[in-house]
């Protein structure tokens, strides 16, 4: 491939937990590694965890699977008192008895303020369980760590592209970390001025891709903070207010309608119909949107190679590639994937 191509990267959590398993988790290691009077004691993890096998199939508990629940499960209850909602109509003014039988003396009237409780429940164990993003992925990966994974990876890309594109879901700081570490041209977000710390998002934005790669984050980052209109760099802690953070949260997101990520998947969409290589590393393809964005910009003669992913790892997700060329790379995110890799494309 020649000087004038693009390569795009996309990176899942699997990316990070090769760098290390300790200090960047996947889902199924996040649930493990919260404290465990949490997982143990809360009564609704409690009540959630032996029914998600009969909604997700078999597998461990991860962070997704029980955030998506207890939103759904929130959700349902909050109908009760939302207008729009037909259950709002009837449950509250215990109408629903009378509808299925005036003769019958059954009464649910109290049902709401009980769903109130257990609504402001499982929002606070929401919030506990996002929180905890800030204290498993705010470290700094050390050199060693990237020197087998993606140090090798940039710098042989960079080599061979003119263009390197890196997405990632992840909201850790590894790859901002490789990217400094392997010297290679890839913009990441950062102010306009030295002076301050908004984040300058105009690469991003526009109908044009960019001459040089970028690092885009998908969903957010652990040192991203929003203030008004605007995303700020800055400490990767938790500030005890979810609307204060430039993230999308673990869970099932659906099409981003926020500042800045509508632009972040736009430009997804541009780049993967340019792109002359897509690699995926360490992704399973949970997120709809981006599933259907793979789905509509990826070329089907456009050359994809798979390191350390999962497969059909949600129930009804198909594999997304359709009649591209595909290697598929089992050495796990490795040196050995990386030689492998372009050994393939040299030849």
């Amino acid at each position: 491939m020649g000087r004038s191509s693009r390569a795009v990267v996309f990176a899942g959590a699997g990316a990070s937990c090769a760098v290390s398993s300790e200090k960047y988790p996947t889902t199924v290691g996040f649930y493990k590694l919260l404290e465990e009077d949490l997982r143990e004691k809360n009564r609704w993890l409690a009540h959630f965890e032996p029914n998600l096998q009969k909604l997700f199939g078999p597998g461990e508990p991860d962070i997704e699977k029980v955030l998506w629940v207890a939103a759904q499960y929130r959700n349902w209850l909050q109908s009760i008192r939302d207008d729009l909602h037909p259950a709002s109509w009837s449950i509250p003014s215990n109408l629903i008895a009378n509808l299925v039988d005036p003769r019958q003396t059954l009464t649910v009237g109290n049902f709401p303020n009980l769903a109130d409780e257990a609504s402001k429940q499982i929002s606070k164990l929401i919030d506990r369980l996002q929180a905890k993003v800030y204290d498993l992925y705010a470290q700094q990966p050390t050199a060693t760590e990237l020197a087998g994974s993606w140090v090798p990876l940039l710098q042989g890309l960079a080599a061979k592209f003119s263009v390197v594109d890196v997405f990632t879901t992840n909201y850790d700081l590894v790859v901002e970390s490789a990217i400094t570490e392997a010297g290679v041209p890839i913009h990441v977000a950062g102010s306009r001025h030295a002076w301050e710390a908004r984040l300058d998002l105009s690469p991003w934005e526009g109908a044009e891709l960019k001459t040089g790669g970028l690092l885009t984050k998908l969903h957010g980052s652990v040192n991203w903070e929003r203030k008004k209109s605007d995303v700020y760099v800055a400490a990767p802690q938790y500030r005890g207010d979810h609307a204060l953070h430039c993230i999308l949260y673990p869970g099932f997101k659906g099409q981003p309608t926020d500042h800045p990520f509508v632009a972040f998947h736009s430009y997804l969409l541009r780049a993967l119909a340019a792109a002359d290589l897509v690699i995926f590393i360490g992704f399973a393809f949970r997120d709809e949107y981006i599933n259907t964005c793979i789905r509509t910009a990826l070329g089907t003669s456009t050359p994809v190679a798979t390191i350390d992913v999962r497969k059909n790892a949600w129930p009804g997700e198909d594999v997304l590639f359709r009649p591209s060329p595909l290697l598929e790379l089992e050495e796990g995110f490795s040196k050995a994937a990386i030689d492998n890799l372009f050994r393939r494309i040299a030849a």
